[in-house]
């Protein structure tokens, strides 16, 4: 499945020069902008994404929404550069996303099971808004994925590397009652 973790979360937190990214005021002060509170780390990966020629896109690949919390502060930072042929991170802005989530034609999370949006299944009012994300090494995004649609790991040509954060609420929304 693509993207794949290159590294365990323990291991990266082991590293002083990523720990002291990770709790940085560059980013923490960020999250808290965007959460309006102190946020905690739920999520912290190193991950790969390879060319799969001939093969169809997994279902994580297609357009989807993270269902971690209400509201996520997410970190993408290119280690590699990231163009076309690597698969970028590609989203819609909330208003689309928006329109996205209560289009009755598209039916979005009535299953667990296939949650993701296949291209074909899009409708001619997000063509041309998709937001592709490409750069060079050291190239960093913040983008709240549970409520901004995305895919990635798109690989066609070449690998991609990128070190992913995820920052949410201390209560997380989904596990409240």
């Amino acid at each position: 499945v693509m993207p794949y973790p290159i590294a365990s979360p323990c291991d990266l937190l082991r590293s002083d020069a990523i720990f002291k990214f990770v709790t940085s005021d560059a980013i923490v002060s960020r999250a808290v902008k965007y959460l309006g509170e102190l946020p905690i780390l739920t999520y912290i990966s190193l991950v790969r994404s390879d060319p799969r020629p001939d093969r169809p896109w997994d279902p994580l690949q297609n357009l989807h929404l993270d269902i971690i919390d209400s509201k996520v502060f997410r970190v993408i930072v290119h280690i590699s550069e990231v163009d076309q042929s690597n698969g970028p991170f590609s989203f819609y802005p909330l208003s689309v996303s928006d329109r996205l989530k209560s289009d009755r034609s598209i039916n979005y999370g009535a299953s667990l099971v296939d949650a993701g949006i296949p291209d074909e299944k899009l409708p001619p009012y997000t063509e041309g808004l998709l937001q592709v994300i490409t750069g060079p090494a050291g190239s960093t995004l913040f983008v709240d994925s549970s409520n901004c649609f995305h895919l990635g790991s798109r690989a066609k040509d070449q690998s991609r590397c990128v070190f992913m954060l995820t920052y949410t609420s201390l209560a997380i929304e989904n596990m409240r009652s």
